[in-house]
């Protein structure tokens, strides 16, 4: 059986289709992308509060958003690298589960931990974790014919910003969601 999705996620490079039928994977890809940048609309409304609340101040704030982009950008390169030597699924899972956890911890540091250094490490586990953003746009130039490549990347980037733009929106539907334990 040759899935879109197993192709995309077994571990082998990807190599061009004819057609481009790798449908479910590009799908995949988008969500990845919404996923990503609702993440970000999401947080960056919290993390003052956050911050005030466990005693940081501005300059600490400055800190924890430079940490995620300044992770993001130390790994992402070995990212793309190991994706080409081990493959999609195993890069795409591990980041997925780095950034996972990063929100975990953050969603409940007030609760557990109650240390503003604790919102510095989990934002940094989401932008190690948030490397996997651009893995998208690299399957798909693999796997598309070059006359479809520019289209279906365009819908990417599409995902992209309606995840940017659903952020905010999210961000105030949940503001008064309290987790209680």
């Amino acid at each position: 059986l040759r899935c879109p999705v197993a192709l995309m996620l077994n571990g082998t490079r990807p190599v061009p289709s004819a057609g481009g039928g790798h449908l479910p994977s590009y799908v995949l890809c988008s969500y990845i992308m919404i996923i990503g940048a609702l993440d970000f609309g999401v947080i960056i409304p919290s993390l003052w509060d956050y911050t005030q609340e466990l005693g940081g101040d501005k300059e600490f704030l400055g800190y924890v958003i430079s940490a995620f982009m300044f992770s993001r950008m130390l790994v992402q390169p070995a990212v793309g690298a190991l994706t080409d030597r081990v493959g999609f699924k195993k890069i795409y899972l591990c980041t997925l589960a780095v950034q996972f956890t990063g929100e975990i911890c953050y969603a409940f540091v007030p609760r557990f931990a109650a240390c503003r250094w604790w919102i510095l490490i989990s934002r940094m586990m989401c932008g190690l974790g948030s490397a996997n953003g651009d893995l998208g746009y690299a399957y798909m130039g693999r796997t598309l014919p070059k006359d479809k490549v520019t289209s279906q990347q365009l819908v990417l980037t599409a995902s992209r910003s309606i995840g940017t733009v659903l952020g905010p929106a999210a961000s105030v539907l949940i503001a008064d969601v309290a987790i209680n334990f």
